[in-house]
């Protein structure tokens, strides 16, 4: 038989390829190219492809000699086997790909005009927290000149709506002393036109309209003229100067004493064997509160104030020695002044929530306690319902809590010295609203203040909060006090702390060298924090994480130990503008992925 010329060797200038030939079992190495074309044994000249492809069509090939079949007979390579199945997966791959980030780019496009629809509607509406957050994951999605525009608009808008908010409550604040000067001044006519304002911006304000009753029936009835009549005696006695000396019964001679009259007591100790009642106006005048001191072992309640009286003291003592539950002195609806007196041993039944009140000021209570001393008292003193004392120039040390206050009590805490307590310096709850003036807070071995109120204010102005055991000042629930030009320093476990759904502003202070960081912000809460100087804390300057949405506003915040600001956000909120962060360890801005937060 005669033989096919055999194509040349392969060499290296192409894929090479074996065939084994079926009739000699000789092993053939032709180039891939050549296979296609058509090629013979080069032993026996046997063919492997009856025609070579011509103008691209295949001559009829016999059953056995198909391309199928001659790849059954054939062994490929490995490495050519395996790079025609790369090739055909890399094309699948991709198409695939295509297909899947097309699908996905249209899919985002779709979300992104969906948050700005929804974020536009909630501007055109006036809700610019709302269309924040909207233009806020739209601009997550993908990049957007324009919304990132309306981001400034909203920012800009919530900036100027927490400074309004903030110049109207000052303005509520300064208008409402306005007010109560002039009712307890007597004129009250303008007392009613200055709570009437106020009564207009906040008409949920009981206090307002328990004040605005009590003038209307002050007005609606005014004096009537009385015929003149002769002159008569007295027909109480006048007001006398009494002496009291150890041995005498008090309570007797309080009860024989003419109203208004002043009892002088003596050096020493003056042991009570009943609860002291004060139902008329008195002055109790001492030679010194450790000279002259009233103890009792009388449970429940060592002196009572009765409704509508004038009492006051001065130079006294007064000591509870019991076991048993009790106040050391109870002021119900009347009007006290206490100086360089004081309160000491008040027991407290945790139980039924009793006792346990150097001074307890119930109802409408008020006056002056000034340059007085308080220790070993569970409260030192104790203002709640709609109580309004003045507490100034007084030391509270050693209670378990400086002052409590509660209830929808004003009272106004100045210049005293609040140290050394097991508990809290002082700690505010309910609706209560004081006013924490000037005051040296410090070595507590909880928080210096502690607010768990609703939603209502205090003013807590220009107070040295320092070196307490847990925060400087811990808020909680709904508290929105305005803390302004404040020292915080030293504390313990950082300086602020707002949490849950407590707000309120934060403004002027100094918050510096406490331990674990300067402010902190977690939950829900929603504080404005603005023109602070945050400096030299342990930990970062401000931590704001969970869901909080503070509004962090013009702030120096240096050399901190940590971050300047750290968000650890697990969804998009706050607002930072115009804050300097400089010269701390950690980062300027430390963001979170989810936090997002609106920075100008």
């Amino acid at each position: 038989r005669k033989r096919k010329k055999a194509p040349p060797a392969a060499d290296d200038s192409g894929q090479v390829t074996y065939l084994d030939c079926p009739e000699c079992h000789h092993r053939n190495q032709f180039l891939l190219e050549n296979v296609l074309q058509g090629v013979s044994c080069v032993n026996c000249g046997h063919s492997f492809i009856s025609a070579p492809m011509v103008d691209g069509a295949a001559a009829a090939a016999p059953a056995d000699m198909t391309p199928a079949a001659v790849m059954k007979r054939t062994r490929l390579s490995t490495p050519v086997m395996a790079a025609l199945v790369v090739i055909i997966l890399l094309f699948a791959a991709a198409g695939s790909y295509y297909y899947v980030q097309h699908s996905r780019t249209a899919a985002v496009e779709e979300q992104h005009t969906r948050f700005v629809q929804i974020g536009e509607r909630f501007f055109q509406a006036g809700d610019y927290a709302e269309a924040l957050a909207n233009y806020q994951a739209a601009l997550a999605l993908m990049p957007d000149d324009a919304v990132q525009d309306k981001i400034r608009q909203c920012q800009d808008l919530l900036l100027e709506a927490e400074q309004q908010k903030a110049a109207e409550e000052l303005y509520q604040l300064t208008a409402l002393d306005r007010a109560d000067s002039l009712f307890e001044a007597g004129d009250f006519r303008a007392a009613r036109d200055a709570y009437q304002a106020l009564l207009q911006n906040a008409p949920e304000d009981s206090y307002l309209s328990e004040r605005l009753a009590e003038i209307a029936g002050r007005l609606a009835a005014p004096p009537t003229a009385q015929p003149k009549q002769p002159k008569q005696p007295a027909a109480t006695p006048k007001a006398e100067r009494l002496v009291a000396h150890s041995t005498d019964d008090i309570q007797a001679m309080i009860d024989r004493a003419a109203p208004n009259s002043t009892i002088q007591f003596s050096e020493g100790i003056y042991k009570l064997s009943q609860p002291l009642t004060i139902r008329k106006s008195l002055r109790l005048l001492g030679a010194g509160p450790n000279h002259t001191l009233i103890i009792s072992d009388i449970p429940e309640v060592m002196i009572r104030v009765n409704t509508g009286v004038k009492f006051s003291a001065a130079g006294i003592g007064f000591e509870y020695e019991g076991r048993d539950w009790a106040d050391v002195l109870v002021v119900n609806d009347a009007t006290v002044q206490f100086s360089r007196c004081a309160f000491k041993g008040a027991v407290y039944d945790p139980g039924a929530h009793q006792g346990g009140s150097g001074i307890l000021f119930n109802g409408s209570s008020g006056g002056v306690v000034s340059e007085s001393f308080f220790s070993g008292n569970q409260f030192a003193i104790y203002s709640k319902d709609k109580s309004k004392p003045v507490i100034q120039n007084s030391e509270l040390r050693s209670n378990h809590t400086g002052i409590r206050i509660s209830g929808e009590a004003r009272p106004t805490v100045k210049q005293n010295h609040i140290y050394d307590n097991s508990s809290n310096g002082i700690a505010i709850f309910d609706a209560a609203q004081p006013k924490v003036l000037e005051n040296r807070i410090r070595l507590n071995r909880a928080n210096g203040l502690y607010f768990s109120t609703a939603d209502f204010s205090g003013t807590i102005i220009k107070n040295e909060i320092l070196d307490n055991k847990d925060l400087g000042v811990l808020l909680a629930d709904q508290s929105r006090p305005t803390l302004e030009e404040n020292i915080i320093r030293g504390n313990g476990l950082g300086g602020l702390q707002y949490k849950d759904q407590s707000r309120g502003i934060l403004r002027n202070n100094q918050i510096q060298g406490n331990k674990y960081g300067g402010i902190k912000v977690i939950n829900a809460a929603a504080p404005t924090l603005t023109k602070n100087t945050i400096r030299s804390n342990q930990g970062d300057g401000i931590e704001i994480m969970d869901k909080a949405h503070p509004t962090v506003n013009g702030n120096e915040i240096v050399q901190n130990s940590g971050d300047g600001i750290s968000l650890l956000l697990i969804e998009p909120g706050g607002l930072l503008t115009n804050n300097t962060c400089t010269g701390n360890r950690g980062y300027g801005i430390s963001i979170l992925k989810p936090a997002q937060p609106s920075m100008v």
